[in-house]
């Protein structure tokens, strides 16, 4: 440092009150003030004061960065609401699309070839419907992972959405398990017991017994494959299936009357897929706040 800079950094900062001088040297901000700053300030407090005050540890350019990336994930720690509004996209498009291949099958296929093979062709409809599970599960299971930004979830979701709404779709054609699957939830919510049931109460019974398989099952696959926290994860997409995909196949069994082709596949699948989308954002909304705290525990031991 040359003479002339530092007699003008002498006069520059002569001009500043004690407690000015005090709180900079206290403050021992490294990034904002030079060393030259500091010899300079410290000979004017030793002309000042009968001694120099304690000064706090050196913030460094290092510390300052640390401190702004702890603010910018706090600001990040936020709802991802594109989850819900993808994920009904998601399902909404599968479930969409097999209602058509359901249409297809059904009206140009499954008629003549039970005619022909009889109950020979349960293989072939148990192979159909699983397909229709695969084909919904992963394109529902892809559209959260690309909500998220993450291409390599999106593959994994979608694996697990199709693994599981495909076991579903195999469960819910085994003779009575969805009926009576759903009549022991009515029964548990206080609703009807005894026999003499309406039409309505039996397929409302069932379109509910198979939407509880097909969301319980579909949601615990898409928990599974979340990387962090998997029991929270499993545990809010298992509950959001349920309710929703229970309620969504009870109403689509009862006004369509079991017509697995009609326009509620879609509007169904979308408000599922909302539903693990909701779930999903919860999920990520408290597994991050839960890394960022176990990060921070981790720093503080390591300064203690």
């Amino acid at each position: 440092m040359n003479d002339g800079f530092r007699k003008q950094l002498r006069s520059n900062f002569d001009q500043k009150t004690t407690d000015e001088l005090i709180e900079i040297w206290k403050t021992n901000n490294r990034v904002d003030w030079s060393d030259a700053v500091f010899e300079v300030v410290r000979e004017i407090l030793l002309e000042r004061l009968p001694e120099l005050p304690a000064q706090n540890p050196p913030v460094t350019e290092a510390m300052v960065k640390e401190k702004e990336k702890l603010e910018k994930q706090k600001v990040g720690l936020k709802f991802h609401w594109l989850l819900p509004f993808l994920g009904a996209l998601g399902f909404g498009i599968g479930f969409a699309l097999t209602g058509a291949i359901m249409r297809s099958i059904y009206y140009e296929v499954w008629i003549s070839v039970k005619h022909t093979f009889g109950e020979q062709v349960n293989p072939i409809w148990f192979g159909v419907s699983a397909w229709l599970g695969i084909i919904s599960g992963g394109l529902g299971g892809s559209s959260l992972g690309w909500a998220l930004k993450n291409k390599k979830l999106a593959i994994h979701l979608a694996l697990a959405g199709a693994i599981g709404f495909g076991i579903a779709f195999l469960l819910i054609l085994i003779p009575d398990l969805g009926w009576n699957l759903g009549w022991e939830i009515i029964h548990l919510m206080g609703g009807p017991v005894g026999s003499g049931y309406l039409d309505l109460e039996v397929e409302l019974a069932h379109g509910l017994g198979m939407g509880t398989i097909v969301g319980a099952l579909g949601g615990l696959a898409l928990g599974l494959a979340v990387p962090r926290y998997r029991v929270i994860s499993c545990l809010l997409l298992c509950i959001a299936g349920i309710f929703a995909f229970g309620n969504v196949f009870a109403f689509g069994y009862t006004i369509y009357d079991a017509h697995m082709n009609s326009p509620w596949n879609g509007m169904g699948g979308a408000l599922g897929g909302a539903a693990l989308g909701l779930a999903l954002a919860l999920h990520t909304l408290v597994s991050d706040g839960l890394q960022r705290r176990k990060g921070n525990h981790a720093k503080a031991m390591e300064l203690s």
